[in-house]
């Protein structure tokens, strides 16, 4: 991927595996907090929707996961595995409850 943008803009240089763990990556997490505390002092103004999917991986792993949506968008919050779950309606309605 970075070959064809190195193509496209002469001299680009792809961030090293250093700069993408380090500074990039506290950079990035540090932008999804203050957003997630932008959606949270939102919530005494608008409602939320508490969404959940789930998939399978190829090993069979079995992930769920949890997202909040309001008028400011959509925010992934955690992913579980259950794997070592019954998948029925009584596993969701426990961890939506112990999430909201």
């Amino acid at each position: 991927m970075f070959h064809v943008v190195s193509i496209v803009h002469q001299g680009y240089r792809a961030p090293s595996y250093e700069e993408l763990k380090g500074p990039i990556l506290q950079s990035q997490k540090v932008d999804c907090n203050a957003r997630l505390e932008e959606f949270k002092s939102s919530r005494e103004h608008t409602r939320y929707v508490v969404m959940s999917n789930g998939w399978t991986i190829q090993k069979g792993r079995t992930l769920l996961n949890l997202l909040v949506n309001c008028p400011k968008g959509t925010m992934f919050i955690k992913s579980i595995d259950a794997s070592t779950h019954i998948k029925d309606a009584q596993l969701l309605c426990e961890l939506l409850d112990l999430f909201i």
